[in-house]
C-alpha cells in the first residue's frame, strides 16, 4: 500500500502509475465534489455534490467523512478489514 499526493492535475499520471505506487488499490480522497474520481479508476471519497454547513475544520471533515476515523473504516470496508498498517 501507499499513498500518493497529486500536488499537480496536469497532466495526471497514468492510471497504472498510480496503481503500481498504491499497491494495486487506489483510494480516490478529495475535499470537493470529486474531479479526480472522473478521470481516475478507484473508490472514490468526497464532500459530494451538498450543501455543507457551517463548523470548524475538523467538523466540517467529520460530517463529510473526511476525518481520519472515518477514512480509516471507509478503506477497511472496501479492504475487508485487511489489517492496513504494520
Amino acid at each position: 500500500a501507499g499513498v500518493v499526493k497529486l500536488s499537480s492535475l496536469k497532466p495526471l499520471p497514468p492510471q497504472e502509475q498510480i496503481k503500481s505506487l498504491c499497491g494495486g488499490v487506489v483510494f480516490i480522497l478529495e475535499d470537493n465534489p470529486g474531479f479526480l474520481c472522473r478521470h481516475l479508476e478507484g473508490f472514490p471519497l468526497n464532500t459530494g455534490d451538498r450543501f455543507i454547513p457551517h463548523g470548524t475544520a475538523e467538523e466540517l471533515l467529520a460530517h463529510c467523512g473526511l476525518d481520519a476515523s472515518s477514512v480509516a473504516a471507509f478503506i477497511a470496508g472496501i479492504l475487508g478489514g485487511e489489517r492496513l498498517y504494520g
